[in-house]
């Protein structure tokens, strides 16, 4: 698995940047949820086939939950 870190080092982020990236991730990953939902309640057929095959929203908690889980580690190893 990639260091947060390295990752951090190779955009050349300051203290303050990688210290919000968390937060951004977390964004990310609310909008995406937000941008699902909404092709869902319009009916489009292939997200629908989409979402249930890759089994709904229990993937997305588990992940959010992950993320929120882990992000103690996450913020020490970005700012180290």
């Amino acid at each position: 698995m990639l260091d947060p870190a390295t990752l951090a080092d190779g955009y050349g982020m300051s203290a303050e940047e990688r210290a919000e990236l968390l937060d951004v991730i977390k964004e990310v990953t609310d909008v995406e949820r937000a941008e699902i939902a909404a092709r869902l309640e319009g009916g489009d057929a292939a997200s629908v086939k989409a979402f249930q095959a890759h089994g709904g929203w229990a993937p997305w908690d588990r992940l959010q939950t992950w993320l929120a889980d882990q992000r103690a580690t996450f913020l020490a190893a970005l700012v180290r």
